[in-house]
């Protein structure tokens, strides 16, 4: 996997996601699946090569990737006052937008 790659498109894929909560958010949220992706490096490359060779189902997959979702950090977006409602569904987003950005690479 090219790991550059992976950040490059998930850095694309969030922009457009968040665009939904607010403009006002997208430079945060980057921040934090990038940030995110960068402390999960080890595991998202072994994780992805396990997918490919069939070693985890797409289930597990997303699972294993969702079980981790409390190690996406938020502060910026705590600051700016957000619901932890708001806050689950943004750290949703990003845990979304790294399955569908590993399975399409």
């Amino acid at each position: 996997m090219n790991f550059d790659a992976l950040l490059e498109a998930l850095k694309t894929e969030l922009t457009q996601v968040v665009r939904e909560y607010g403009e006002e958010y997208i430079n945060d949220v980057v921040a934090s699946g990038t940030q995110f992706a960068l402390k999960m490096r080890e595991n998202l490359i072994r994780r992805s090569e396990q997918l490919a060779n069939g070693q985890l189902t797409h289930e597990d997959f997303k699972w294993l990737l969702k079980s981790d979702k409390e190690l996406i950090e938020m502060k910026a977006l705590e600051k700016k006052g957000l619901t932890v409602a708001q806050l689950n569904s943004l750290q949703d987003a990003i845990i979304g937008s790294l399955i569908r950005v590993i399975t399409r690479l």
